[in-house]
Parts: structure tokens; sequence; C-alpha cells
């Protein structure tokens, strides 16, 4: 299942890759304003994916950011609570 964003990704890529080709076949000179308008629509689209990956990535790390804390904190429990079974342990063997 291809997902709205990996969608517009591959959409984004075909058709740059598309105008580029075209681009490329064509000499400079004999570029016409549509030909030149569509790269640089292109362009603006690919500059606001790229935005928009980048704030994918920012709120990417600041939930690993929040994950890595949060388990810190359980495996800080975890080993507070093997020295209390310890504790405990070494009660009952003395008791």
């Amino acid at each position: 299942m291809i997902s709205k964003f990996s969608a517009s990704v591959t959409l984004s890529v075909v058709l740059a890759a598309s105008l580029v080709a075209i681009a490329l076949h064509y000499p400079a000179e004999a570029y016409n304003d549509q030909v030149y308008n569509s790269l640089l629509r292109t362009r603006d689209a690919l500059i606001d994916q790229k935005k928009s990956i980048e704030q994918a990535i920012e709120q990417t790390r600041k939930k690993i950011d929040s994950l890595n804390a949060h388990l810190k904190t359980l495996e800080d429990y975890l080993k507070q609570t093997d020295s209390d079974i310890k504790d405990v342990d070494r009660a009952l063997r003395n008791g």
C-alpha cells in the first residue's frame, strides 16, 4: 500500500524527470515559455516537498527524543526494582 506521502514523492520525481528529459532534448535557446514555466512550477513543488520532508524529519526526531527519555525512565525504574528485590532477598536470607 502506497501512502499519500509516498505517492506524492513518486509523482514529483516522475514529473521532474520527465521535464528534465524534455529540457535536455531541446537546446537552451529552443525553450519555449511553456516548458520554462513548467520547470519553474516543478522546482517550486519540489522545494515545497523538501520543506514538508524536513518538517516530518524534525517531528520524528522529537518523537524519538521523547521516547528515548521515557525509555530511560523505565530502565531506571527497572534498575531500582532489581535493587529492591536484591535487598528483600538479602533480608529474607538474613532474617
